[in-house]
């Protein structure tokens, strides 16, 4: 479930604790989802001084990432980022 949030960045968050699938839907209109987070890390941002700058720390090139894109015949799911570039921390590896 989306849940709108207070950020100059970020318009809602949600997130799906079975599949570990983060959905962030930029004020821009963009919408990623995160592939393999952990609860933590969804907890943390959601708790963030500062989401935007917590994002770019910690989730964005860090996490698989696909990009949700309209297109004529519906949404489409396209790959933003198909593995990581930088190095998750030991306690965020499964």
């Amino acid at each position: 479930m989306l849940r709108p949030v207070q950020s100059s960045m970020v318009h809602a968050v949600g997130y799906n604790r079975q599949t570990k699938v983060l959905e962030v839907v930029f004020n821009g209109g963009g919408v990623y989802f995160y592939v393999g987070v952990p609860r933590r890390v969804h907890h943390e941002l959601m708790h963030a001084e500062s989401m935007g700058r917590y994002l770019n720390a910690h989730i964005k090139d860090v996490y698989p990432c696909y990009r949700l894109k309209g297109e004529k015949g519906g949404p489409v799911l396209t790959e933003a980022s198909s593995r990581p570039r930088r190095s998750q921390r030991p306690a965020d590896r499964p």
